[in-house]
């Protein structure tokens, strides 16, 4: 069956939607699963992590360093056939777990969604940080 594009929109907002749930729940085996096995994601200020292996040692770091919520904002999915380009802005609010103290932060990334055996992964992100462009 190939999907129409209506379709694959759908199903790539439901996976962003499962990407915010489990990034605020701090649930990183939930929110790694969204990233294909070969992901390349490119943090600010930081050397591509490439492979999930390394994805997930960077996630359970920050997610050991901090408590988050997210708040994201999808503008635009093109979808190529198997291939699909999201672009978003996004605020989360990082919550020290020591102290208690919490910080707001405003970002805009980019993701590249492949589809594998019927199912849509993010197989690259990048993001950077971006003056308080708050989602609406």
């Amino acid at each position: 069956m190939v999907a129409t594009n209506e379709q694959s929109v759908s199903e790539i907002r439901t996976v962003i939607k499962g990407v915010e749930e489990a990034y605020t729940a701090g649930d990183v085996d939930r929110f790694v699963g969204f990233f294909s096995d070969d992901v390349v994601a490119m943090p600010p200020k930081m050397a591509p992590v490439v492979g999930i292996e390394d994805w997930t040692k960077l996630c359970m770091m920050f997610a050991r360093w901090s408590k988050s919520d997210v708040v994201m904002e999808t503008k635009n999915i093109t979808v190529l056939a198997d291939s699909a380009i999201e672009w978003h802005i996004e605020a989360s609010t990082v919550t020290d777990p020591e102290t208690g103290e919490s910080n707001r932060n405003y970002s805009k990334g980019i993701w590249i969604f492949r589809r594998d055996d019927g199912h849509w992964k993010i197989a690259q992100y990048c993001w950077n940080a971006s003056p308080e462009t708050k989602p609406e």
